[in-house]
């Protein structure tokens, strides 16, 4: 402890101040605590030691400079508590409380004070990078402003206050502010903060103002007039909250939107369809780790002045579409990573795209496993390519520009033009194929499959023995039937011998020949009124152009024709093989109703 130690009149300690208007309102003189003593002052400070829990404060009141006395340099490293009262403010106030300052500094209160003079408080207790800033408790309330503020300066006031868990800003008034960037970086013990009053209408710098506030349970800046401000980077960066109104933001003004909700992971809903990016340039990292979100509308986004759009949607894992047709690309230049591990993404259509001015497309599509299509009408070459298709091991149709020319980390396997039937085995061919297009192309996934159907003595309707069916793997068969003359077509088998019937239910997975099975053709005519009771027999007359035998008959215990007993058809030459025949009847086309 410092050496010089005076018994100076005593004063109420922090707690009591708080807890009790009156007494917090006593003069020095008056108060009565047996533990509390000065032990240097100044003619607006008072420093006091507190033998019951071995700790130093400092109290200012009157009219307070923003220079500190040198006297304080023994007990900077003391000072726990400051208590700021009744007192006036004048000057910069930049870096006043910092941990590199006071190093043990826990609370700071800011009460019923004068601050209209203050011009600054960027860094005002900012916390140490190497070290952990032991900063708990920060009070600015119930203060006025008599004149005009004069505070336009807020940069990294609380930033790497990691300990910070209580912090009332209510006594700020922050109507000549232009720099918030970085206020509350860092401060991820914070669970609340009320921000709600802050008149933000003359800020131009709120960059990484929220960011890394992980601990925050809810944040209102639905009323931030945000009209003047030009940088956004990083501004709700690393929140863990899963709703965020920013549908008033007005961002006309706004150049740099770099990582504004990067790593916002819990954030289910986002609403940015009221976004003005005529003016922004940068978009890197802007939604980059919202791996909730499910969908985002960008409809209104103008991104004609955009020129970076490194891994802006990377991460987006929740992501099962995303509409960015309308898009000016023209000013891109970096398209790294951009669409990188979007694992849900189905389908991407970057047909209006322009890269004419891309340089790198790097890793843009990598591991974006559910892709089924993508398409890049408009694409051309970049320097870097270096992985950008690299495991979209969904991806089966790609429509794709002839400029670009190199399909970086496709899949190795079965391509084949959807429009020319061309088949690729490996990525070699297709990328040598597609060099010498002209044309965007569409390119499926898949092996090129024929199924050559033999109508073994029938034919087709337009008159053809044989039928070639086309398709890819993993595409169903069309049945079609064939007809023969005096014959019935008894279905499609992969054999001669017709033993082993083609099932179209099953997915194409080979190519093949099937072969048509035909058996013959019988007539069988039977009377339009018939009545068992006049006959213990059936008469059919049959016409029979084959050479078996053909015989009808009843169910032996049935005396009448129903649903239940029809008539059956018996091949009585050789009961191993079952004919069918299709049947008529005498006077059922004039009395359909008595034909049986």
């Amino acid at each position: 402890k410092p050496a010089e130690v005076e018994n100076l009149e005593e004063i109420p300690t922090t707690d009591e101040l708080m807890q009790n208007p009156e007494v917090r309102e006593q003069p020095v003189a008056d108060s009565d605590d047996p533990d509390l003593t000065a032990v240097s002052s100044g003619d607006y400070w008072t420093i006091y030691y507190n033998s019951a829990n071995d700790e130093y404060s400092l109290r200012m009141f009157g009219n307070v400079p923003s220079s500190k006395p040198s006297a304080w340099n023994s007990y900077l490293k003391y000072i726990k508590h400051i208590e700021i009262e009744e007192a006036t403010l004048t000057g910069d106030f930049s870096s006043y409380f910092r941990s590199n300052v006071f190093t043990v500094l826990e609370s700071v209160r800011i009460e019923r004070s004068n601050l209209s003079g203050v011009t600054s408080f960027a860094r005002a207790f900012e916390g140490d990078s190497e070290s952990e800033s032991p900063l708990e408790k920060v009070i600015i309330r119930d203060n006025y402003y008599p004149e005009t503020p004069s505070l336009t300066n807020i940069s990294r006031m609380f930033t790497l206050c990691r300990k910070l868990s209580e912090l009332d800003v209510s006594g700020l008034n922050t109507s000549s502010v232009t720099k918030m960037d970085t206020i509350f970086s860092n401060a991820n013990s914070l669970k609340e903060l009320d921000v709600s009053h802050f008149d933000t209408s003359s800020v131009t710098d709120m960059s990484s103002m929220f960011a890394a506030c992980n601990s925050l349970e809810e944040l209102d800046v639905s009323n931030f007039d945000t009209s003047s401000v030009t940088n956004m980077k990083y501004m709700l960066s690393g929140l863990h909250l899963k709703k965020l109104d920013v549908s008033n933001f007005d961002t006309s003004s706004v150049t740099n939107m770099y990582g504004m909700f990067a790593y916002c992971y819990n954030l289910e809903e986002l609403d940015v369809s009221n976004f003005d990016t005529s003016s922004v340039n940068n978009m890197l990292h802007m939604f980059y780790v919202c791996n909730n979100l499910e969908e985002l509308d960008l409809s209104n986004f103008d991104t004609s002045s955009v020129t970076n759009m490194f891994a802006m949607f990377a991460y987006c894992t929740s992501l099962k579409e995303i509409d960015v047709s309308n898009f000016d690309t023209s000013s891109v230049t970096t398209m790294s990573a951009m669409f990188f591990e979007c694992s849900s993404l189905e389908a991407l259509d970057l047909s209006n795209f322009d890269t004419s001015s891309v340089t790198t497309m790097a890793s843009m599509f990598e591991n974006s496993t559910a892709l089924k299509s993508l398409y890049l009408d408009n694409f051309t070459d970049a320097a870097s390519m270096t992985d950008m298709f690299k495991g979209t091991t969904s991806l089966t149709y790609l429509f794709v520009s002839h400029n670009l020319s190199t399909f970086n980390r496709l899949e190795n396997t079965s391509w084949y033009d959807e429009k020319n039937w061309v088949q690729f085995s490996n990525l070699s061919q297709l990328q040598t194929y597609h060099r010498k297009q002209s044309e965007p192309t569409g390119y499926r996934k898949g092996a090129f499959l024929s199924l050559t159907m033999d109508a073994m003595g029938g034919e087709f309707e337009d008159a053809e023995e044989q039928k070639v069916q086309n398709k890819v793997s993993g595409e169903y068969w069309e049945e079609i039937v064939p007809v023969k003359e005096d014959y019935y077509f008894d279905g499609w088998y992969l054999d001669q011998n017709f033993t082993n019937k083609f099932d179209f239910s099953l997915p194409a997975a080979v190519s093949t020949t099937i072969y048509a099975k035909w058996v013959e053709n019988y007539t069988v005519i039977i009377p339009a009124s018939i009545s068992l009771n006049e006959a213990t027999e059936l008469k059919v007359e049959g016409i029979n152009r084959g050479s078996k035998a053909l015989s009808v008959g009843l169910n032996r215990l049935a005396t009448s024709v129903s649903e239940s007993n029809e008539l059956t058809l018996a091949n009585t030459a050789d009961t191993t093989v079952q004919c069918s025949a299709p049947l008529s009847w005498d006077g059922s086309e004039n009395n359909p109703e008595k034909a049986i």
